[in-house]
């Protein structure tokens, strides 16, 4: 390339050549790679959207469309359809690529002059203000946790600085509060354009739309992005007076929404009872959440009219922007605003799904429970070169395979048990064989059975019939498949369990974790626990010595403490039993993480003990 005699940067305006970029969200591909876990692995409740996800009947509309043909830039059917959802008429709508298209839009539109907006807000308004060099004045909400808008000093600096334009959200993003219809209207009364920007409204049920009829210098906003599920499509829609519609629409892009998008929208609009289902569960969720994180110490979660809410941190040992590190590497993904600075104590998180809403809790319960590894566990554990892992509620949640068989089958016996009866009897020690653990259950109840019948009984539950589907592909992997992928790139794993081989087998392959264990000691290969000979056989299989030193095993029932009391003494001090094995493997995670030196600073609060207090605990 052949130098020039300037700098092409001399033809670029200075403003933008200094600007600050918006920073938006990662894509969930880039965060996966980077925290290193599976990307369906990923909590993502950073972005307010709907994690239901596109409904079938919509995307079949998007895969029938026309995408070799221009859209339509009068945007006919979608407006059409827009002003029956809206009750206005077609005149009064436009159509756009997202709200960021429409904010863009009216801010080309109006006369030059000072933008307002109050903080904290949606950062889009004074990011494509300062691009079209206009000015902001910002006249801050009041303190949390009302997040009040300071209605009488905006009337005054509407006065005073002649604003062009007033940026509103209702439900506010971040604070999640809404602003009055009276407060709307009272703006309203004075000469500039006035922006509510809707963008949550259909989780709140509350819209100023009704007021554009009134006053000719309002204009609503609404997105897609939210209550259906299209925002990765990116349309919206502004609701205005005939006059300023049509502006809008002589200087929009022309081909401003594509076909795609077109037709998702209108496909929306059509089964919007079904979404508002989803709507619903979404709002109910926001609640469940919202109950939950005020039971921890420091956590103060605020009210909110949208599909998320903020949460103020003030918890001595971590800070929010702590917090938002330490959940990001568990895999829950959350925001985190450093500005304004009041904001610094405060979290935002998006209502999900219920798996979503417990993972949170899970890894925040997971924070609140660590402490400092001791030196003398740290320094054992740095020595470790094997983790042996039991299969059932460690590797494998069998509560609805394996434990509903022994209901099934103490039933077919006219025997009625739940779920606090197996734990009860594991607990006294009761065989990990569940085929000798029905018999047990069914002799304390006075019923004696041969094995041989029982263990036929159980396995027509448990492996399924011609017309009944097995209870083993109820099973779920407990762990996530990252961790175990990444603890296996360190040290040697196996596994030690009193499961026949061949389900064993088939968990591990259905689950696509197979290749990462070393070996597996089963039912057919050693005596069941608390014998030490399968956990020796393991330390065989592996090449490893018995003794003190680098071997540790994740366990959850008694014969698994067991173990320990042997005369062989297998693992000195570094035999884990615990009810929450997958705790434990996010305390091994946590330090391997330390030990490469990822960002140290921030895991001494994430670790704690390895020999973890529990009832199984020796």
């Amino acid at each position: 390339m052949e130098s020039l005699p300037f700098d092409p940067l001399d033809l670029v305006r200075p403003d933008l050549r200094s600007m600050e970029k918006y920073v938006g969200v990662l894509p969930l591909e880039v965060v996966a790679e980077e925290i290193g876990v599976e990307l369906d692995e990923i909590v993502k409740l950073d972005a307010n959207e709907n994690l239901y996800g596109v409904l079938p009947e919509i995307t079949q509309q998007i895969a029938s469309a026309n995408h070799h043909i221009y859209p339509d830039p009068s945007q006919t059917f979608l407006r059409r359809d827009l002003a029956t959802y809206m009750n206005v008429s077609e005149s009064m709508i436009v159509a756009g690529a997202g709200s960021d298209d429409l904010i863009d839009i009216v801010i080309r539109m109006v006369r030059p002059g000072p933008v307002l907006i109050s903080t904290p807000t949606f950062g889009m308004y004074s990011f494509l203000s300062n691009i079209s060099q206009l000015p902001v004045i910002d006249v801050p909400r009041g303190p949390p946790p009302t997040f009040l808008l300071d209605v009488p000093k905006i009337v005054s600096c509407i006065r005073e600085q002649r604003v062009s334009v007033v940026f509103l959200v209702s439900p506010n993003n971040p604070t999640g509060t809404l602003i009055s219809n009276e407060d709307v209207a009272l703006l309203c009364e004075e000469r500039s354009l006035i922006v509510v920007d809707e963008a949550y409204a259909e989780f709140s049920g509350v819209s100023a739309a009704p007021l554009v009829a009134k006053f000719p210098n309002l204009v609503i906003l609404r997105t897609f992005s939210k209550w259906s599920g299209l925002a990765g499509l990116r349309a919206g829609f502004a609701v205005a007076c005939d006059a300023i519609a049509n502006v809008m629409m002589s200087i929009k892009q022309p081909y401003n929404i594509n076909v795609a998008a077109d037709v998702a929208c209108r496909a929306a609009l059509a089964h919007r009872a079904t979404i508002q289902g989803q709507i619903d569960a979404i709002v109910m969720e926001r609640e469940y959440l919202r109950t939950k994180l005020s039971n921890f110490a420091g956590l103060s979660p605020l009210a909110s009219a949208s599909n998320f809410f903020l949460c103020e941190v003030k918890n001595a040992q971590f800070t929010a922007k702590q917090l938002r590190l330490y959940l990001r590497r568990l895999g829950v993904l959350i925001r985190f605003f450093e500005k304004p600075s009041f904001m610094s104590q405060f979290i935002r998180i998006s209502a999900g799904r219920r798996r979503d809403s417990d993972e949170l809790l899970r890894c925040v319960n997971l924070i609140y429970s660590t402490q400092l590894l001791s030196n003398p566990i740290k320094s054992r554990f740095e020595t470790l070169s094997a983790i042996f892992f039991d299969m059932d509620g460690v590797l494998a949640d069998e509560s609805s395979s394996y434990r509903s068989a022994i209901i099934l089958t103490s039933l077919s016996y006219g025997i009625q048990i739940g779920e606090e009866d197996i734990s009860a009897a594991k607990a006294a020690g009761a065989s990990n064989n569940d085929w000798i653990c029905t018999q047990q259950i069914l002799e304390s109840r006075g019923v004696v059975a041969p094995l041989e019948e029982i263990t036929t009984r159980f396995e027509a539950f448990y492996q399924g019939t011609e017309t009944q589907p097995g209870l083993w592909q109820t099973e779920t992997l407990i762990p996530r498949k990252s961790l175990i992928k990444f603890l296996a790139s360190k040290v040697a794993l196996a596994i030690v369990t009193g499961r026949p081989r061949a389900d064993a087998i088939r968990f591990l392959k259905h689950h696509h974790i197979l290749p990462y264990f070393k070996t597996i000691v089963c039912m057919e290969d050693a005596p069941s626990k608390p014998d030490p000979a399968p956990v020796l056989l393991a330390l065989q299989n592996c090449e490893l010595q018995a003794g003190p030193g680098g071997v540790v095993m994740i366990g959850d029932t008694p014969n698994d403490a067991l173990v320990r009391k042997s005369q062989l003494n297998i693992f000195n001090q570094l035999l884990i039993t615990s009810r929450r094995p997958p705790e434990v493997l996010a305390f091994l995670h946590l330090e391997f993480l330390r030990q490469r030196n990822e960002e140290t600073q921030l895991w001494p609060l994430l670790l704690r003990p390895l020999v973890l207090s529990a009832p199984y605990q020796t």
